[in-house]
């Protein structure tokens, strides 16, 4: 996408000078950056949600000096909504997230290998069969496996299986979490009734960044 990698770079560089410490505590925004952003537009509220995960993978100088590609901002984004979910039973020691269908990411998925939620180590599987979603706690669903898309909510349905997509529209379509390219910017919509139905809890601070939410 033209002008995409640049934009977002030119952005966290702006935004970086507004927040040099981005992991002083573990909400998106710190306090003193959410006060100066109600005097901005939606925008920046956008970026500093952006902002938080990017920060987990990239530093700031890897951001100014080389283009940041589309999928390595989804996987921050991935992040970030595993980050703010909540699971009924909180996995003690590991967190699957299956990649089903054809991978994506690539090699930006290394980001996601050192991470933790909560005590939990992320591990990452590659799925084909929807057989192999039972043990999943995330199931990050490609555009080629749509085509299946029926038979892997059906796999997953009545568990506590955070379902995700970057495709548009999927959201109306029983998946949790949608990511979607607009206007040169990553948004995601949300359907709360999908996760409540797999037993999860997706917190008000994602969901208030969320283009949209569906009940």
């Amino acid at each position: 996408m033209i002008g995409f990698s640049g934009y977002v770079a030119r952005t966290i560089t702006k935004l970086e000078r507004r927040r040099p410490n981005p992991f002083r505590m573990p909400g998106f925004v710190l306090p003193s950056a959410k006060r100066r952003c109600r005097k901005w537009d939606t925008g920046c509220r956008y970026w500093m949600l952006l902002l938080g995960g990017i920060l987990l993978f990239i530093t700031a100088s890897t951001a100014r000096s080389q283009e940041v590609s589309e999928y390595r901002l989804k996987v921050a984004f991935l992040y970030n909504f595993i980050t703010y979910t909540y699971w009924p039973d909180q996995p003690n020691h590991y967190l699957t997230v299956c990649i089903h269908g054809v991978d994506p990411f690539g090699e930006n998925l290394q980001y996601l290998h050192d991470k933790k939620i909560n005590d939990a180590d992320i591990v990452i599987r590659h799925t084909k069969n929807t057989a192999e979603l039972s043990d999943c706690q995330v199931v990050f669903i490609s555009k080629p496996a749509l085509k299946n898309l029926a038979d892997i909510l059906d796999q997953v349905s009545g568990k506590p299986i955070l379902t995700v997509s970057d495709s548009p529209g999927l959201s109306r379509q029983d998946v949790a979490i949608s990511m979607v390219i607009r206007d040169g910017k990553i948004i995601f919509d949300a359907n709360i009734k999908v996760a409540q139905s797999a037993g999860l809890q997706l917190s008000s601070e994602l969901l208030r960044f969320a283009h949209e939410v569906y009940q």
